[in-house]
């Protein structure tokens, strides 16, 4: 138990980032830090991409971001959304790095979400505290 505590320690200064172009011999650190700047932060950050590079294919790789803290990971995250409306870097996600078993009911979740949204179509549904809620549109 004290272990899984401290793991999930660790990722709450991680965060995740989707759809970041990935270039030969790229500085990933500052284009994370452009990305951040365009969210008004400026934290110190360690980045890495993950995942084996695949020779030929046009996907990039996620990024993973560790922060110094959880609190400057969680201000970002609440920013996250605000990249849709930017110009650069409109088809960037950002999400908090989640342990395989959050992943797996996080997609669960996803997919319960998205059938309740087809039966009721006259809903909002949103996640909220691991659970599936709806409001009215």
């Amino acid at each position: 138990a004290a272990k899984r505590a401290t793991e999930e320690d660790d990722r709450s200064k991680n965060l995740i980032i989707f759809g970041l172009a990935e270039d030969d011999g790229e500085q990933l650190d500052n284009k994370v830090h452009e990305l951040f700047s365009e969210l008004a932060e400026k934290p110190k950050v360690a980045s890495c991409r993950i995942g084996a590079k695949k020779s030929g294919n046009s996907t990039c790789r996620p990024v993973k971001v560790t922060l110094a803290t959880s609190t400057t990971a969680h201000q970002i995250l609440v920013k996250a959304k605000n990249l849709r409306h930017s110009q650069n870097f409109k088809s960037i996600y950002i999400c908090p790095d989640r342990s395989p078993e959050d992943r797996a009911a996080r997609r669960t979740l996803v997919l319960e979400l998205k059938a309740a949204a087809e039966k009721q179509p006259n809903r909002k549904f949103y996640i909220k505290d691991g659970k599936v809620a709806s409001v009215e549109k």
